[in-house]
C-alpha cells in the first residue's frame, strides 16, 4: 500500500511539472503573440496615415491640374 502511494505521487509530481512547464510556454508564447499583433497594428497605423496622405497628395494634384478621379484608368 504504502509502494502504490509512492509511486501515485511520483506520478502526480512528475505530471505537475509536466503542467507547469506547458503553463510557463504557453505564457511565453502568448506574450511573443502579444506583441507580434501590438507590432501589426502599429505598422497598419503608419501605412493607413501614410495612405492618407497620398491621398490628399493625390487629390491635390488632380485639383492643380484640373482633372477629375473619375478620368484616372
Amino acid at each position: 500500500m504504502f509502494l502504490q502511494r509512492t509511486k501515485l505521487w511520483r506520478i502526480a509530481r512528475i505530471l505537475s511539472g509536466i503542467l507547469v512547464t506547458m503553463e510557463k510556454k504557453s505564457a511565453k508564447k502568448i506574450v511573443k503573440l502579444t506583441r507580434r499583433i501590438e507590432f501589426l497594428a502599429k505598422e497598419n497605423k503608419e501605412l493607413r496615415e501614410e495612405l492618407e496622405q497620398n491621398k490628399l497628395l493625390l487629390e491635390k494634384y488632380m485639383t492643380n491640374t484640373d482633372k477629375n478621379f473619375d478620368s484616372i484608368s
